[in-house]
């Protein structure tokens, strides 16, 4: 009988190369958030207004179909409006508000599974209504030296901003927002964002909409991969994984990429496992044959 071993190699090789080296590791950016400045939507509409610097930076991503987000949301919604920027992020594509670079920055920046979900800072993350309970004792025990927005200025609808090359630089739009499903006024829900070019000296904002009663964030940021901090030893509790409302609750952890080279292995190996046998079936009648 001859056995197919070029087949045979094929496969191993396939399921080796999937399995990284010893030590290898991937070579990452990892991003972070730099400076935030809050501009209050009744001085934006006026001839003068002049930034705030926040202590701390609250990105909060709900959804109008998760029932614990209406219990954490008159949570976030009391922060202080100075001290705290806070940005609602309506990132679920079924959401009335639905914004699409809010569900970029949830799947793309973050990489977060789970409604509610609260990022502090642009590092730690709270999951779920129970450890949202802890939002305010995280941000007593958090100090963040901001900076790199000093040369940040707003005049007659435009931006002037120098030093900030190759950075990240994004102006978010919150304002009050009815929640018609849950009956419940969004406070600071983001309605609106424009990335800046940051090659230029001067970007042209006059087509944004700001209410008075809104604000005007800006964050500047380092480009990359976001290695978030769980900041509470609370259990995430039973969440919605997604918007057809799973309630398994559980928070797996994304797989490492080789997984995948590795499984599409293995299924190969087990379709090719009937055919491996009816040839060696094949073979063996074929050398019965023979010695007859």
């Amino acid at each position: 009988m001859r056995t197919p071993w070029g087949l045979l190699f094929t496969l191993a090789l396939l399921a080796f190369s999937a399995t990284p080296a010893h030590g290898q590791t991937e070579d990452v950016q990892i991003g972070s958030v730099l400076d935030v400045m809050i501009f209050d939507g009744a001085c934006w509409n006026s001839s003068d207004c002049e930034p705030v610097r926040p202590a701390h930076l609250v990105e909060y991503f709900a959804a109008d179909w998760c029932e614990p987000c209406y219990e954490v949301s008159p949570l976030v919604d009391g922060l202080n409006r100075t001290e705290t920027a806070v940005l609602q992020h309506p990132s679920s594509p079924v959401d009335e508000a639905y914004l699409s670079a809010s569900n970029e920055r949830f799947e793309t920046t973050f990489r977060l599974l789970l409604y509610p979900s609260i990022v502090v800072d642009g590092e730690a993350l709270l999951t779920g209504a129970r450890q949202a309970l802890d939002l305010n004792h995280t941000l007593a025990n958090r100090t963040m030296e901001w900076g790199g927005l000093d040369n940040l200025s707003f005049d007659n609808g435009s931006f002037n901003h120098t030093g900030m090359e190759g950075l990240s630089l994004t102006v978010y739009v919150t304002a009050p927002r009815l929640n018609e499903a849950g009956n419940l006024t969004h406070a600071r829900l983001v309605v609106d964002s424009l990335p800046l070019n940051t090659s230029n000296n001067h970007s042209d904002v006059r087509g944004m909409t700001v209410p008075d009663n809104g604000q005007v964030v800006v964050v500047l940021e380092q480009q990359g991969v976001r290695p978030l901090t769980v900041a509470s030893l609370s259990p995430t509790g039973d969440m919605n994984l997604s918007d057809d409302n799973d309630p398994s609750g559980e928070n797996d952890e994304a797989m490492p990429a080789w997984w995948w080279p590795m499984l599409v292995g293995v299924a190969l190996v087990a379709i090719t496992a009937p055919a491996l046998a009816m040839h060696r079936s094949l073979m063996d009648a074929s050398f019965d044959g023979e010695s007859e």
